[in-house]
């Protein structure tokens, strides 16, 4: 058994599928919360940081609006920047050629837990 952390964030069918949750997260001796989201795409999700690689704005620009019109793309609300929703690499806008920070993500007994961060409880 792994000594990593694991650090429960909600219940798998707490995010509906096709669509992305943002959670205020903080991490162990840092005072200011730490913007994620949660997505999940059929069986598989993923994770990232909530901060777009060109201002470092969240992406978010009403709450847990994280996907473009069309349904194929994390979108950034304050730029337009088209994101890969597997991959977090940006396809379009200001930001080409970089991408979203991927988090460690796995579903265990049904619910979302992300990997290797060290999270102060609350």
């Amino acid at each position: 058994m792994s000594d990593e952390a694991v650090f429960v964030i909600c219940r798998l069918d707490e995010v509906p599928n096709r669509q992305a949750r943002g959670f205020l997260l903080v991490r162990r001796g840092e005072e200011t919360p730490w913007p994620v989201l949660i997505l999940r795409w059929g069986r598989h999700v993923f994770a990232y940081e909530n901060k777009c690689p060109h201002q470092g704005t969240r992406l978010d620009w009403e709450a847990n609006q994280f996907i473009d019109g069309s349904g194929e793309f994390l979108i950034c609300g304050k730029h337009g920047s088209l994101f890969e929703i597997d991959t977090g690499c940006c396809a379009e806008g200001p930001c080409a050629g970089r991408g979203l920070t991927a988090l460690r993500v796995a579903v265990e007994d049904g619910e979302i837990c992300l990997l290797g961060v060290d999270l102060v409880d609350d």
